[in-house]
Formats: C-alpha cells, structure tokens, sequence
C-alpha cells in the first residue's frame, strides 16, 4: 500500500468522481464527507489553512482511502483537522476507507503522518460516530506507547420517523402533542403557507431570510450569532448552490402574510434528513414559528418516506420533546509521544484532573459563593423592560446638557447665534471635514408642535404650558418670529437676510386653544394650526389617538395583534405602553388605507374606549375662529389624518379637497398651507402635484432642516423640538439648526431627535 498527499487545490477538485465513488463504497457514507460538502467547505475556509490530504492506495493503484485532512496553524500549535471540522458545520467526519479496510488503510494514515510530524503538533480527530470501524484503531492508540491521545464523546440527536404522521405524533408526550397540533391549526387559521425551496434562483433570498431570523435571534441575547462571519455565509451559498444541483437540499420556511416567520436550513441524504440551522421570529415567539415549522417539515418528510430525522450535534429539552434519541460521537486529541506532545495532549488532562479534585474537596457553600460572585459581576441588573436599573439619561445626553448650560449661561451661545444668521457649516453630516462658509440668502426654521398640557390626548406629548411659554420668550428675544405667509413670501422675494422661525401646531387639540393661545397672544407670536377636519367634525380624535388610547386601556398585561405577522405586545408600563402603540402605527402607515381602517376597527372591537376619552379633545369651530380673528393662520392636515402615498387617487382626493373646503367653509377665507400626516418621505411622495393642483401654496413635512430660497414649496423642512425640556438645550437645537443650513432632506442634524417619545403624528 502507498500513501499519497495532495496539497493543492487543483488536485483536490479534480478528485470529485473518485472521491465520492470510494465514499459511496465506506461504512461513513454521510454527506458531510461528500466531495460537494468538502470542496465548498475549502472554498469558504480555505485560504488560511493548508490542504494534507492522504490517498491510500493497493498496488494497482486502486483507491482504499481517503483522509481528507488539513493543517491549521495557530498562534501556539498546528493542528491537523478533518475538512469541515473547526467551523461548526460538519458532523459525523471520517476516514473514507473501503469497506473491511478501515484498520490497515487507518493505521497507514497514521503511519504517515508521523513521518510528517515535523509540519504539525497535533492531530484532532472530531465528529466521528461512535459506529465508525475507524473508531476502534483510534481508541487502541492508546494502549500503546507511540501516542498521547484524549478522547471525548459528544451527544447527537435523532429520531426514526414512522410511515404516518398521526403514527408519529402518537409518539410524543401528551402536552406536547397538543401543543404541536396548536400550532399547525394557528398557521391554517392566518393562511399560512409551508414552502420547501424549488428553485435555484430562490437560494439568495432564502439564505438572506435565514441569516436575518437567526441573527435576530442571538442579537435578541445580545449575542452576534454565526453568520455575522462572511465566511460562513459564503459557505452556506455555495454548499446550498451544490446540495441543490445533486437534489440532497431540503430548505424549508413559514410564512404569514407573506412575512417568512421560520426557516430551517437541512438536507436529505440516503434517506435521512439533517437539520443544519433554523431561525425564527423572536418576535413571534408567543406562535412558537420554529415549532411549526419543524412540525410542518416532519409531516412533508414523512410523506416523502424519509426514515429519519437528524438533529446533529448537542441533546436538549428542544430535541427530546420531538422524540430525539441519543446517540454519540467522538473527539480525539493525539500527538507523537514527545515533550511537546505531553504538554499539549497529556498536561491538561492532568490539570482538569486536579482541578476536578480540588473543587470536589472544597466546601459547597465556598463554591456557591464564588460562583454567584462570577454570576454577579458577569450579568447587569435590570428590570422588566430589559434595561438596567436606574438608566436615566445617557452619559451623552447628560453631556449635552452640560455643554448646552455652559455655552447659555456665559453667553457665548448668543454669539454662536449671531455667527449663524451669517455662516452656516458645510458638509454638517458628512464624514469630510465640516468648514464655516458665508451663507446666502434667508433662513427659516418651522417648529412643529402637537400640544400644550399634560393631560389627555396626544400620550406621546406632554409639553407643560410653563416650558412651552419659556421656549416662546426665548424665541422672541432672540429671533424673527413670522407666519407662514410671510415663510413663503419671502422664499420667493428674498429681500431679507436676518432669519426667521415660524411655529406650527398639528391635528387641532383642544389643549392649543387653552394653554398656547394665550402665550402666543402675550408675546405677540403668529402661528399656524393644521387641524385634521374630520376630526374637529366629529369631536373626537383620530385614529392614532386611538391606537395610543387602546394600548394605555388595555386590560392584560399582554396583547396579542396580527400585524404583518402575529405580534405580542407585553405592556407592563406606561413606557412600553407607548412603545407599543407607535410601533403598531408605524406599521399601519405602511399598509392600504382600507387594511388600516379595518385594524382599527378590529383593535376598537378588541380594547373598548369610553367616550370621555377621545370626545371633547379637539377644537372647536368656535375656538378655531376666535384664534383666526386673533392673528393665528390655519392650515389643512386632510380630514382623517391617513398616510397619502397609501391612498387610491380618489381617495387622495378627497382627503387634499375636502378638509380645504371644509376649512374655507368655517372661515369664510382661502386656505393656503398644507401639512403631511406623518411628514416622511414614505408618507407622502407621489402626491406633492396633487397638492398643488388643489390650490395650496405650501406643503409641510416633518425632515429636519432650515428652508432656504429655492427649496420645493411643496416639501417644506420642519423640526420638532417642542418635546425639549432644558431650555438650554432647546436654545443649543436651535443655533445648531441653522448653523446647519446645508441639512437636506434625509440627514438629520444633531438635536434632531424629540426628547421623551420620538414618534411625531406629523
């Protein structure tokens, strides 16, 4: 018998028919040994490592064996592994060796690398079953006196499928049975779909899934997961790509609502399946989505008559509730007798020994002291909202403050003011150095309110009149305070250079007319209130107000939603109260306006609201005309406040038409600004000539910016800094702001974000 190496790539992908015909000839048929699994496991891992592959062969030049091996060097010792070992891929690895030649063609290998003993310090055998016949030539290393050798065994899952799936749940433990048809009767209630990948060209969105749930899994521990690693995820498209050219792959997914829930990543070979990776919505854990869908996998493997079902490497509650079976393999550290070879084979035995006997003679109560204390300074204290005890604002935000007083109290922010009604810096969001360049023309800053008070409607704001009437004296005294008129007017005839800021309200609370008239009219200030005319119609509020009231009502400290998917909101306080409620709107404003309304409705069915709660919150027409008869301006917000890039034409139009005329009825003079529900992008675009066409002059969003002459009429920037408590710090925002004139639309400038809750209605 000869004992070729192969060290180069080439020669190794040019082995493929030989390769698999002398595997398909051995006791270790698996397909982790295949040549596909091998040669796309080396093109992903491949560069750091350096091929020692052995080839045995008769003296005819028949192929008896393959050691498909490999020589990883680190920063204290060369290993020689198995291909694929090391990475947490492969399982149930071996020698490939002709059947009734494992212990020759075994001890060849051996014999070998010995002699090659030079290039490597240890060889670690890992995964090898315990059913190998390579297995005992291994073990009997160690009765003899030319090699070190540790070995460890390591548990493995699998069950026998029987040939009927009520045979099979048969099989499980009561409870868990019932939970398993649960599921499956869940999935068919929402119209769920059970889909097995059929097509090549629908391999990267389906590995893109896969790597999105089971990174959002571990992330939801805080942890990275696998495929954070580009190397693994080259891995897995090129062994997905060849498993499904030989018909081996078997990739299946659920899917609600056309949102993927669960995927597993497993294959079928010789008639078992294994279960490589799966991952799921953590956010959908209260459906259990893994549990579906491993039970939907289960219920198509057995009607593709595949006799088992492999969960690979480990042993656990999750496995043995499916009817797992334990079974073992082995992993086996040598090394050549020498100095070298006890220190890294034979020394730590001795010291895991020692320890072992240490710990067995110390005291218990010694032994849970230490581990606590370990336990204590590994883990953060925190509550049930998942954040630690105490947090109250960051030690950014904090140093945002200190900054802010300090430049406030000495003066020096009024002489950053006055450099930025001249100077603006350029490149403000850019990674290029920012630089101070004279500005040109005018500036206008809009600020975006919803209310002042602290009781009722909106929950998401509650400015105290008193921080409202300071954040309005200080504007006074230091800026040109306009209306929207004169913002406009002189967008177009820019015969001023002195900036200027406007104050607009949204939606039309009651809470205006009560708490910030009277400041507006002490100092003099003009304003304009976008009201949404449905719901000063109707008296009560819209529909967001409404999501925000249902989520705060809510009886149970749980509520279960379908959304996009089926959703658990946990509402243990206030705070995730409100978490809730925005994100349930930030939903809805990415579906049909029809799918809104009937969630809304469903959500109403579901969370009673008493009348007092969404009656009487709103202006009146009495109101609204004692303040137009006062100086203030109003505005259109449509009539129930949708998002209009989801709205059919028709219903666009009557949304931009009818709370125009339903404003010019009440007031009895045209209507010129309009502001967009929600104000982003996504809300709104597509439908700024719509607005035009029906006579408005002025479209407001919500992006962050200063307005300029030039800027599109119809996408005017406005900010919300309302939210700001620290006068300092709103005073910071607000020379920041136009120091920052060259913000454009979709950059956000420092201070941007509200303090307390950072939904904006818009």
């Amino acid at each position: 018998m000869r004992i070729e190496r192969i060290s180069t790539a080439p020669v190794f992908l040019a082995m493929h028919r030989e390769w698999n015909s002398v595997l398909e000839q051995s006791a270790a048929d698996t397909i982790f040994l295949t040549w596909e699994w091998m040669a796309s496991w080396w093109a992903a891992y491949g560069e750091r490592k350096e091929l020692l592959i052995l080839v045995a062969r008769d003296l005819s030049g028949t192929c008896l064996g393959i050691a498909p091996l490999c020589v990883e060097s680190g920063t204290t010792s060369r290993t020689v592994k198995f291909l694929g070992d090391g990475t947490f891929d492969s399982d149930y690895l071996d020698f490939i060796v002709v059947r009734g030649h494992e212990r020759e063609v075994v001890t060849a290998f051996l014999d070998h690398l010995k002699t090659l003993s030079q290039e490597w310090d240890i060889l670690q055998i890992s995964e090898i079953p315990e059913c190998s016949p390579s297995l005992e030539p291994l073990l009997s290393l160690k009765r003899h006196s030319g090699w070190f050798l540790n070995s460890e065994q390591v548990a493995c899952g699998i069950r026998k499928l029987p040939d009927a799936w009520d045979a099979f749940l048969a099989t499980l433990r009561p409870r868990f049975r019932t939970t398993v048809r649960a599921c499956l009767r869940n999935v068919e209630q929402w119209d769920g779909s059970f889909e097995v990948l059929s097509y090549e060209e629908q391999i990267p969105s389906w590995l893109h899934d896969l790597f999105a749930l089971h990174s959002g899994r571990w992330a939801f521990r805080q942890q990275s997961g696998v495929f954070k690693n580009n190397e693994k995820r080259e891995f897995y498209h090129k062994l997905t790509q060849a498993l499904f050219r030989c018909g081996w792959l078997y990739m299946t997914r659920l899917r609600v609502n056309g949102v993927v829930l669960a995927s597993q990543f497993g294959f079928v070979h010789r008639g078992v399946y294994f279960l490589l990776q799966e991952g799921f919505d953590v956010q959908c854990n209260h459906v259990s989505p893994g549990i579906c869908l491993r039970a939907a996998t289960i219920r198509s493997l057995i009607e593709r008559r595949i006799h088992t079902y492999d969960f690979l490497g480990g042993i656990g509650r999750h496995k043995t509730d499916w009817g797992a079976q334990e079974k073992t393999s082995w992993r086996l550290t040598l090394a050549p007798k020498s100095v070298s070879g006890y220190v890294r084979v034979e020394l730590p035995i001795v010291v895991q020994h020692t320890k072992d006997k240490v710990k067995h003679a110390l005291p218990s109560r010694l032994l849970g002291w230490w581990k606590s204390r370990n336990a204590h300074k590994t883990s953060g204290s925190s509550d049930d909202a998942g954040e630690l005890v105490g947090s109250v604002d960051s030690p950014k935000k904090i140093w945002k403050k200190v900054l802010a007083s300090s430049l406030y109290n000495s003066g020096l922010l009024r002489i950053l003011q006055r450099v930025s009604r001249g100077y603006e810096l350029t490149h403000f969001n850019s990674p290029r150095r920012p630089s101070l360049a004279r500005s040109h023309g005018p500036k206008f800053a809009i600020l975006c309110y919803h209310r002042v008070g602290t009781e009722g409607v909106p929950l998401y704001s509650q400015l105290e009149p008193e921080v409202f009437e300071a954040q309005m004296r200080f504007l006074r005294s230091r800026y040109r305070i306009v209306s929207l008129d004169t913002v406009h007017k002189e967008l177009l005839n820019p015969d001023k250079t002195e900036p200027a800021v406007a104050i607009t309200f949204d939606d039309g609370y009651r809470d205006v007319y009560t708490h910030a008239f009277p400041v507006l009219q002490r100092y003099g200030i003009p304003a304009t209130i976008f009201v949404t005319g449905g719901a000063i119609e109707s008296g009560e509020v819209s529909w967001y107000d409404k999501v925000f009231l249902a989520l705060d009502l809510a009886v149970p400290e749980k509520l279960d939603l379908m959304l996009d998917k089926p959703r658990r909101f946990f509402l243990a306080n206030h705070r995730v109260r409100l978490q809730a409620a925005e994100e349930i709107i930030g939903w809805l404003r990415t579906v049909p306006d029809e799918q809104r309304k009937e969630f809304c409705r469903d959500l109403e069915r579901l969370v009673k609201l008493g009348h007092d709660r969404i009656a009487n919150r709103m202006l009146t027409w009495d109101q609204i005309r004692t303040m137009h008869a006062a100086g203030i301006g109003f505005g259109a917000h449509t009539l129930s406040h949708p998002a209009l890039s989801r709205l059919s034409p028709s219903a666009l139009d009557e949304e931009l038409h009818g709370s125009k005329a339903i404003l010019e009825r009440h007031l009895g003079v045209p209507v010129s600004h309009f502001a967009y529900p929600f104000g982003k992008p996504a809300d709104y675009k597509t439908t700024e000539q719509a607005v035009a066409r029906c006579g408005y002059r002025t479209a407001s969003t919500t992006i962050w910016g200063v307005n300029t002459p030039g800027v599109n009429p119809y996408e005017l920037y406005r900010v919300s800094l309302g939210e700001e408590r620290h006068l300092a710090t709103f005073a910071f925002k607000m020379m920041t702001l136009f120091l920052s004139a060259s913000s454009r639309k979709g950059q956000f400038a420092p201070g941007s974000v509200i303090s307390g809750a950072a939904y904006s209605s818009g």
